[in-house]
């Protein structure tokens, strides 16, 4: 099961908060867990970049790059 959620880091206690309890998931179970930016801290396409396969986020990349392009580049 994959799952991505919004929390907030609290340093002091060394916790990340959650908006709600994780659905499928018992009290203490160890869980792994990936570190990106938050929404306000990501710009722009970058952060839906982070979440696609490898070669989605480069053809993605390359149709955006050609949209943004000036019409004489094309």
């Amino acid at each position: 099961m994959a799952k991505i959620i919004s929390a907030e880091y609290d340093a002091e206690n060394r916790v990340l908060r959650l908006p709600e309890p994780l659905e499928g998931v018992r009290d203490h179970e160890r869980l792994t867990v990936a570190i990106n930016p938050g929404p306000g801290e990501a710009r722009g396409w970058m952060a839906l970049r982070a979440c696609l396969p490898r070669e989605a986020a480069e053809e993605l990349s390359r149709i955006l790059a050609e949209a943004a392009a000036p019409d004489a580049a094309r």
